[in-house]
């Protein structure tokens, strides 16, 4: 029974994502244990907080062909992905390619959002890849590291607000008490 696609494809395809990443200074992770991601990129270090993102990896035989989302692969997406919180992109790499160092290309599948000043993840609607170019990876880092410092400066509001709600029942109850 012959195989629909070649068995090198998903290797090929997370050597060429693990180099491009790499190359764009980011530290790349295998996922064995997180279902329906293949990388984990980590951004940050040196006396910087660690950014996270997660990459699902969609293969493909060649440079001609065009990495493409079916409609039923974004509900996929969301059932899969309904509890992430990090942000999660696509990439999608050919296994054969004449020059053997394949740019790819990259979409948002959980993609991190600032609205409001607020900091959350939303499902990414679009189902266009665009060529992950040493520009698109910069901005991405940056993107991330603006969201997170964003999220965090968030949590320490909540945090601070959390320890305040309890300072204030906690001095009530003197009050009453007394």
């Amino acid at each position: 029974m012959p195989f629909a696609e070649p068995w090198y494809l998903q290797t090929r395809a997370q050597a060429y994502a693990i180099l491009r990443l790499t190359r764009g200074g980011v530290h790349v992770s295998r996922t064995p244990g997180m279902p329906g991601l293949d990388l984990l990129i980590t951004a940050g270090g040196r006396g910087s907080a660690l950014r996270h993102c997660g990459v699902v990896l969609q293969p493909r035989l060649a440079t001609a062909d065009p990495a493409v989302v079916e409609p039923g692969m974004i509900a996929r997406e969301q059932r899969l992905f309904a509890e992430s919180t990090l942000p999660i992109c696509m990439l999608s790499f050919p296994a054969e390619d004449p020059n053997d160092d394949p740019t790819g290309e990259f979409r948002w599948v959980v993609e991190p959002r600032v609205q409001g000043g607020k900091a959350f993840l939303a499902f990414s609607s679009s189902r266009r890849f665009q060529p992950l170019t040493d520009e698109l990876l910069r901005r991405l880092v940056q993107e991330l590291g603006e969201w997170y410092a964003l999220r965090s400066r968030d949590d320490q509001l909540l945090a601070a607000g959390v320890h305040d709600i309890a300072a204030q029942a906690a001095n009530g109850r003197k009050r009453r008490a007394g």
